[in-house]
C-alpha cells in the first residue's frame, strides 16, 4: 500500500472513531388536523414522489373527519390536499403503482355506519373520486396490493352489524370494480395481511373472530386459485398487532397486540413460509397494542413504536428488532405519546415518520416526529 493510501485509510478510521450513530426522535411539522385510526400512505411516484398521504380518521371531538393532508419530507411540512367524498375511520389506504393512485376502502363514517364505498386519490390532481362499491361492508379489515395479478385484496373486518365477516374481495384498478373471491376459513378483524413475495401468497393471521375471541389461526391466500388455506397456528393470540415482512431472513415478524384475556402481549414470533410454521423469537421489552412496526432497510431492523400498554396507558417507548439476533432492544423514546397513529418509512431521507393518534390524556394529537440515526461527533 502506498503512503498516500495509508494516509487516506488512517484519516477514514480516525473520522469514524470520532463519530457514532445515535438513535433519535425529532419533531417535524405539525399535522393540520387531528387524526386517529387514520391511514398514512407513501406515494412512491409521480409529481409528489415519496410524500405521505394522511387520510381521515377520528378527531379530538371523536368525529370521523373528511380531511386529507400531505407530508413533504424535504420541507418537513404538512399541507392540505383534496377532501374525501366520504368520512373514513378504521379504513384502509393502498398505493396502486400501476395507476399511481391510492385506493381508500370502507371503514366507519360519522354516523357510525360501515360504508361500502371506495375512492381513489390522484396525486397529480389532489382529487378524490368515487370508484366501484365493495360487495360487503368492511371496517377493521385489511387491504393488500398483489403485484402478480394487479389487484387489491380486501379481507374480513366487521360489517354494519358489528359481526366479524369471512368475506374477501378483489379490486381491479383496470375496471374500477370489486369482485368476490374465496372466503377466508376464519373470521378476522383487527388482524394483519402480509404479501409474501417468495411464495406469491398473502398471510392473513390472528385478530378477533366472530365470538370476540383473539384467535391463533393463520391462513394463506393464493391469488392464482382465489383460495384460502390454513397454515401453521400461532403460538400466541394477537389483535391490533403488527406483521412485518423481513426480506433479509425471508420471514414475517408477528408481534404484540392484545391477547385473549385482554392484556397486552410482549410476545413475538416468526412465520417461515418455507415450512408454514411459527416459532417464538425474542420478547419485547414493553407491551404494545394499536401501535406501529416499520421495517428500516438501511439498518435492517424493525422499529416498534408506542401504542397502549397493559395498563391502558399510551407508552412513549420504542424498540428495535434485530432479525440477525432475534432480539429486541430499547431505542430512543418518542417525544410524544401515540396510539392508533401512522408510521411510514421515508426512503429519500432515511427516516420514519410517526404521526397523530391518541396521547395519554386521550386527546388526538396534532404532532409528528421523525425517527432516524444521527451522526454524533465525539
Amino acid at each position: 500500500m502506498t503512503r498516500t493510501a495509508w494516509v487516506m485509510l488512517a484519516a477514514t478510521l480516525l473520522a469514524s472513531s470520532l463519530t457514532s450513530k445515535a438513535q433519535v426522535f425529532k419533531d417535524t411539522g405539525s399535522p393540520l388536523h387531528g387524526h386517529a385510526y387514520a391511514t398514512g400512505t407513501l406515494i412512491e411516484s409521480g409529481v409528489l414522489a415519496e410524500e405521505v398521504l394522511i387520510v381521515d380518521g377520528i378527531n379530538n371531538d371523536r368525529n370521523v373527519i373528511q380531511a386529507a393532508e400531505l407530508y413533504n419530507p424535504i420541507t418537513g411540512t404538512f399541507s392540505n390536499t383534496g377532501t374525501t367524498n366520504h368520512g373514513h375511520a378504521y379504513h384502509t389506504a393502498t398505493w396502486i403503482p400501476t395507476i399511481n393512485k391510492v385506493l381508500i376502502v370502507g371503514g366507519k363514517n360519522n354516523d357510525g355506519q360501515v360504508g361500502q364505498y371506495a375512492e381513489l386519490y390522484d396525486p397529480t390532481t389532489g382529487v378524490f373520486t368515487d370508484t366501484g362499491s365493495t360487495n360487503h361492508g368492511h371496517s377493521e379489515h385489511t387491504a393488500t396490493w398483489i403485484s402478480t395479478i394487479n389487484k387489491v385484496l380486501i379481507v374480513g373486518g366487521k360489517n354494519n352489524d358489528g359481526e366479524v365477516i369471512q368475506y374477501a374481495e378483489l379490486y381491479d384498478p383496470t375496471t374500477g370494480k370489486f369482485t368476490d373471491t374465496g372466503s377466508s376459513n376464519h373470521g378476522h378483524s383487527a388482524h394483519t395481511a402480509t404479501w409474501i413475495p417468495t411464495i406469491g401468497k398473502v398471510l392473513v393471521n390472528s385478530g378477533y373472530n366472530n365470538d370476540g375471541v383473539v384467535s391463533q389461526v393463520a391462513e394463506l391466500y393464493d391469488p392464482t386459485t382465489g383460495i384460502f388455506s390454513d397454515t401453521g397456528s400461532l403460538h400466541h393470540g394477537h389483535a391490533w398487532l403488527s406483521a412485518t415482512w423481513i426480506p433479509t431472513i425471508g420471514e414475517v415478524l408477528v408481534n404484540s397486540g392484545y391477547n385473549n384475556d385482554g392484556s397486552v402481549s410482549q410476545t413475538a414470533e416468526l412465520y417461515n413460509p418455507s415450512t408454514g410454521t411459527f416459532s417464538d423469537t425474542g420478547s419485547l421489552h414493553h407491551g404494545h397494542a394499536v401501535f406501529t412496526a416499520t421495517w428500516i432497510p438501511t439498518v435492517k431492523k424493525v422499529l416498534v413504536s408506542s401504542g397502549y400498554n397493559n395498563d391502558g396507558e399510551v407508552v412513549q417507548r420504542a424498540e428495535l428488532y434485530d432479525p440477525s439476533t432475534g432480539t429486541f432492544s430499547d431505542t430512543a423514546s418518542p417525544n410524544h405519546g401515540h396510539a392508533a397513529h401512522t408510521a411510514n418509512w421515508l426512503p429519500n431521507v432515511n427516516k420514519v415518520l410517526i404521526s397523530g393518534g391518541f396521547n395519554n390524556d386521550g386527546e388526538v394529537v396534532q404532532r409528528a416526529e421523525l425517527f432516524f440515526f444521527e451522526s454524533v461527533a465525539h
